[in-house]
């Protein structure tokens, strides 16, 4: 069920970026810049892939959007992280912290047709002692031509571990 998370946090991401509030909006030598943040109450349950367990979670999820648009491209940057996300497994009652990370990169090239996406994503299940401790991460970079309507991966790994 670790999907429940990753999957609020893809959803709260889309709901985000129709609803951020514009911090910073400037027009500096032809280029745009614009930097938004917002946060989201998060709640679910969610089986530990080293326990099975399964673990009442709640906290928030925080976005970070940063780009800049010029005459010919586009470069965007999103950071979400959980705060305060902390949870209790409902047969043992061992507390854990869930810790998310996801960083997320997009530009656009000036012929208008390639679109590069980076992305990194870090989460942890962490509770006192050691054994049921989970860490996954993974990586993929992709582009896009909307000329050609091609995807093309470029990188894609991923590990996960208890420990």
């Amino acid at each position: 069920m670790r999907k429940v998370l990753f999957l609020s946090t893809l959803f709260a991401v889309i709901i985000s970026l129709a609803s951020f509030t514009t911090s910073q909006n400037k027009n500096v030598a032809g280029a745009i810049t614009y930097h938004n943040t917002s946060s989201f109450d998060i709640s679910g349950t969610l089986n530990s892939p080293c326990t099975g367990e399964a673990i009442d979670y709640t906290g928030s999820i925080h976005f970070n959007q940063h780009g800049v648009s010029n005459n010919n491209k586009i470069s965007e940057s999103f950071h979400v992280n959980t705060q305060g996300v902390s949870g209790v497994g409902q047969t043992t009652g061992t507390k854990y912290q869930l810790i998310e990370v996801a960083h997320q990169t997009y530009s656009v090239t000036q012929d208008g047709c390639l679109q590069t996406v980076k992305y990194s994503v870090t989460f942890k299940i962490v509770s006192a002692g050691s054994g049921d401790n989970f860490t996954e991460k993974y990586y993929f970079t992709y582009t896009y031509n909307s000329c050609t309507d091609t995807y093309t991966l470029v990188r894609d790994s991923s590990t996960s571990e208890c420990k």
